[in-house]
């Protein structure tokens, strides 16, 4: 991993790096977290309450996400590799060095989250009656891949901030569990839902829909944003 030396120009190599990784969590966390928790619970709104509306509004969402999930999440989670191997190639190497097997499994997460979610997607109307309750299990699924995967990437990046205690007795446990990795990994979590909350009101404002469920529709993803609002600066102070 010893590639020569590049800087980029004007921006800087941290900035380049930082960019494409802000880019990337704000779609990982806010759409694969945030907005498909929106999607499975509309989803089971409309099955619970035989609401067509709800079901329309998920399945529009889900189509959204999807087109961006997979054409600007993966292309950028793929460039982080790319700018850190050629920016920062001892860093990154150091830091595989330490957390193999973290990186590996979250790397076989995410294929396991796009499949899923293709899944989920085409099998959105063929599986109806009691076969519904199946597909919001395939939802919760995905989002569950998506927790899973910001966990893995949490302890990796709060070592980053904060590696006490490891530079003594440099073991796997301290320098995964350190000490912002719980804050942090709950403050993700808090921005993740206000983002997906607020994402999903800008798609129910841009489209049509009828004034009886925009307003039960807005209240909801008001609730949601609220309340993950209102922990946030907790979470950050802590």
């Amino acid at each position: 991993m010893e590639f020569p030396l590049f800087q980029v120009p004007y921006l800087g190599n941290g900035m380049t790096i930082g960019l494409v990784a802000v880019v990337h969590v704000i779609i990982s966390h806010g759409l694969a977290i945030g907005v498909m928790s929106v999607i499975v619970l509309g989803e089971f709104l409309g099955f619970r309450q035989g609401s067509k509306e709800w079901d329309r509004f998920a399945k529009g969402l889900l189509k959204v996400t999807i087109i961006v999930i997979t054409g600007v999440g993966a292309p950028t989670g793929v460039g982080i590799w790319f700018t850190t191997s050629a920016l920062s190639p001892r860093g990154l190497g150091s830091l595989l060095r330490v957390f193999f097997w973290p990186w590996f499994i979250e790397w076989l997460i995410f294929i396991i989250e796009v499949i899923v979610i293709l899944v989920y997607y085409f099998t959105w109307d063929s599986w109806t009656g009691e076969r519904k309750k199946t597909h919001i299990y395939l939802g919760l699924s995905y989002l569950l891949a998506g927790l899973v995967s910001a966990f893995l990437i949490t302890g990796i990046l709060g070592f980053m901030l904060t590696p006490d205690g490891w530079p003594w007795d440099q073991s796997f446990g301290s320098a995964f569990f350190n000490p912002s990795f719980i804050p942090q990994l709950f403050l993700r979590i808090g921005i993740a839902y206000t983002l997906g909350s607020l994402g999903a009101a800008t798609y129910l404002l841009w489209t049509r829909w009828q004034e009886g469920f925009r307003q039960e529709a807005l209240s909801l993803l008001g609730k949601i944003s609220l309340g993950a609002i209102l922990v946030i600066p907790f979470l950050s102070w802590w």
